[in-house]
């Protein structure tokens, strides 16, 4: 503690001054960023800091850690975690708090909207008029949502979300996830059969080693030619080099 106020040390970047966090966080404390500041101070100012606040897209190793013998909490403004030392923070007795839910409607929202443009080629219609093609040539038309079946990769928070409205499409509606869940919709035991039953497949599912290219080759191969596939979750789910094979070859929509 410093001055009998909470010493904080702000892995975001300093650059941005007017994120939320940063224009809230020196109401609760002595606020460092960590961009600021030398090996030297860093050393000096290690023992006593009390919290360290990072962001989902940030790495948070043990390496990092160490530098903060007192530490006392951490905390990730985002819902994903999965690039802090969760392990870690737990044999060293810290507190650890995340932000679930705080963005579930907006990510949904995203979700909707890249399913929407995929499928009645926004983006792509947007791109033949803006080179001038729409006089030369016919634009492709686009598949209908209305009455298809959508596959939800993780009903959880956000998958819960792009579920119910989906239903204002009239679609059918498949899940996965680690137990049932209390709605009406149908329960697949992995991904391989989402795949293989539904018209689109979305993505949420948060990223682990577990989940690491949980999306494969053969995950693709039974979405088939017609199949879409959003991904909303962390990068890593997919694996890229099969997925660009799958759609060099047109194995997938």
């Amino acid at each position: 503690m410093l001055n009998d106020r909470p010493c904080i040390v702000n892995l975001i970047s300093s650059r941005n001054t007017r994120h939320p966090l940063s224009l809230q966080l020196p109401q609760l404390g002595e606020v460092f960023y960590r961009d600021q500041l030398t090996p030297e101070a860093t050393a000096k100012l290690g023992p006593s800091v009390d919290v360290l606040v990072g962001a989902s897209n940030l790495k948070v190793p043990k390496s990092e850690l160490d530098l903060y013998p007192n530490l006392k909490m951490v905390a990730d403004f985002g819902v994903g975690y999965d690039g802090f030392d969760t392990a870690e923070i737990i044999r060293r007795g810290l507190r650890f708090s995340h932000t679930p839910d705080v963005l579930s409607e907006d990510t949904a929202d995203l979700g909707l909207a890249l399913l929407l443009d995929v499928t009645r080629r926004v983006a792509q219609g947007d791109a033949f008029i803006r080179r001038g093609d729409w006089p030369k040539k016919n634009f492709p038309l686009g598949r209908r949502l209305f009455g298809k079946k959508l596959g939800i990769a993780g009903l959880g928070r956000i998958g819960s979300v792009i579920a119910q409205r989906s239903q204002a499409f009239r679609m059918e509606v498949g899940y996965t996830s680690r137990s049932p869940k209390n709605v009406p919709w149908q329960r697949f035991p992995d991904m391989k059969a989402l795949a293989q039953w539904c018209d689109f497949l979305i993505v949420v599912i948060p990223g682990s080693p577990e989940t690491h290219h949980l999306v494969n080759a053969e995950v693709l191969d039974v979405l088939g030619p017609q199949g879409y596939l959003v991904n909303i979750a962390r990068g890593a789910l997919v694996d890229t080099d099969a997925l660009i094979k799958a759609l060099k070859e047109h194995r997938i929509a």
